[in-house]
């Protein structure tokens, strides 16, 4: 929805949260880089998604599905790391609060699969659609 508006004004892509303070993004148009909003002067104050408790996601993305007429985007950050296997009990821990607060979808379910430094910078292919998406 607003992954190439984020590129113009240097925001984030809609309620997801940041995954990194810093990413080039590649698109047909070319390389565009992308830096966290503010990250220089909270630098690593952000709570990255991979950090953040999967039922603690459920209730952002509920309070806004609560005021929207159709299914929303809510990813969901699993970080290997630190966590090496996804319990079944967590995940139908989520899917119950989510229907429990009136959750329509989920989207995608990330995984970081390798410990990675904080100056790690990562090139994220973009997707368009169509030249009048684009910036």
């Amino acid at each position: 929805m607003v992954e190439s508006s984020s590129g113009f004004t240097n925001s984030t892509n809609g309620l997801y949260p940041v995954r990194r303070l810093s990413v080039i993004k590649q698109s047909k148009k070319g390389s565009l880089p992308f830096v966290a909003p503010e990250s220089d002067k909270i630098g690593n104050s952000y709570q990255l998604a991979w950090d953040i408790d999967h039922l603690d996601m459920v209730k952002v993305y509920a309070i806004v599905q609560k005021f929207t007429g159709q299914g929303i985007s809510a990813d969901f950050y699993h970080d290997y790391s630190k966590k090496p296997k996804v319990v079944a009990k967590e995940v139908l821990d989520r899917v119950f609060l989510a229907a429990k607060l009136g959750m329509k979808t989920f989207y995608y379910e990330n995984f970081k699969t390798e410990v990675e430094k904080a100056s790690t910078v990562s090139i994220i292919n973009q997707e368009e659609s169509c030249d009048s998406c684009t910036l």
